[in-house]
């Protein structure tokens, strides 16, 4: 990715160096503050432009995560990368999850959405599921569902996420079988390139 000259390659250095070649925008540049200050354990992915020395350019997907190794019994911090070349730019957002934890509200609740089907593929770890909603698909549960006069809202969501987060006001079942409306913001996730899905924050407005 780095397009270093050869006599360069194999030599310590900068992260300046390293990423002089990638053109980014402001998230990408939030991403690079990350990895400058990144802590072990800690990872961080995400996309942008790569311009070569030769003046070609791509599009390209990295990946980063920070460890620490023992030297002459010295610790060093050490990045690992990967970048690889990718046909189109993505027009999904990819969240890291330990912002995505560190930013829920006490009330609000955050949930992976796939987008093909609008199913619920996991609860965002920190996240205590809300204990009034049908969503597990069990045994003497109502089957999980958004109210029919709703669904409009939720696609109208679901269709806004290839541009933009999206907001709106629905109601979904409960496990008591009335509805529950809540105010939900979505935001496009890359989970990989065949699957899209949307991080859904919300709040329970009332019960309906």
């Amino acid at each position: 990715m780095a397009d270093l000259p050869p006599e360069e390659r194999g030599q310590a250095v900068s992260l300046a160096t390293v990423f002089a070649q990638a053109t980014t925008d402001h998230r990408e540049l939030v991403a690079l503050r990350r990895i400058v200050a990144a802590r072990a354990g800690e990872t961080n992915q995400g996309f942008w432009t790569i311009k070569r020395r030769d003046g070609t350019q791509w599009q390209s997907h990295w990946s980063h995560g920070t460890v620490e190794e023992q030297v002459d019994g010295e610790t060093h911090r050490i990045g690992l990368g990967l970048s690889q070349k990718v046909q189109e730019p993505e027009p999904v957002v990819l969240l890291e999850r330990r912002i995505l934890e560190a930013s829920t509200d006490p009330d609000e609740y955050q949930a992976i959405v796939a987008l093909d089907d609008l199913t619920l593929i996991r609860w965002v770890h920190g996240t205590t599921p809300p204990n009034m909603i049908a969503w597990r698909r069990i045994p003497h549960e109502p089957e999980p569902a958004v109210h029919p006069d709703d669904r409009p809202v939720m696609l109208a969501m679901a269709r806004g996420l290839t541009k933009s987060s999206t907001h709106g006001s629905l109601r979904v079942r409960g496990v008591d079988g009335e509805w529950v409306r809540i105010d939900a913001r979505a935001d496009p996730v890359a989970i990989d390139d065949t699957v899209g899905a949307a991080l859904v924050r919300f709040t329970i407005a009332d019960q309906i």
